[in-house]
């Protein structure tokens, strides 16, 4: 499938959106992704993990399910995404295992462990000197960077 934007390149990032009671489904290629700031939330190395989880009997795991959305652990591997938030409970066992195989541990310790990266203040300044600038799309960037952190849920920004 060619992306949507460009129609050169092979579509790898899909993504669906709720807009009203519609359902919108978007292929981009990578670049495409990239240049709209679009997150890819998994990248091929996360796609191959998900595919090669720990070997168990597909009978296995089409008998796993989860309780509230009735996800099979078979469809999880096929679609790599959780139906719910009740699905962690239902597949801790194969989700623990990839999670310590991609991170060190089981326990997730956020995007900044340790807290490299830029602080809280680093990143209003930095707000407000785009502001000064006018560099509008770098005050983008620096306001939803600083939302992500929650960094301006008591700066009195908006």
């Amino acid at each position: 499938m060619l992306c949507a934007n460009c129609q050169k390149n092979e579509a790898t990032v899909h993504l669906t959106e709720i807009e009203g009671n519609q359902v919108v489904k978007v292929h981009l290629c990578a670049d495409c992704a990239r240049s709209k700031g679009v997150a890819i939330p998994v990248t091929q190395a996360l796609a191959n993990l998900i595919a090669n989880l720990p070997a168990q009997e597909e009978t296995d795991a089409a008998a796993v399910a989860c309780p509230k959305c009735g996800l099979t652990l078979a469809d999880y591997r096929q679609s790599g995404r959780l139906g719910c938030g009740e699905c962690y409970r239902a597949f801790s066992v194969p989700l623990g295992e990839l999670i310590s195989r991609l991170q060190q541990g089981e326990s997730h310790t956020g995007k900044r462990p340790g807290g490299e990266g830029p602080t809280r203040e680093q990143i209003a300044a930095a707000l407000a000197a785009a502001v000064e600038r006018e560099d509008y799309e770098q005050a983008a960037r620096l306001r939803d960077l600083q939302g992500k952190d929650g960094a301006n849920s008591d700066a009195g920004t908006g």
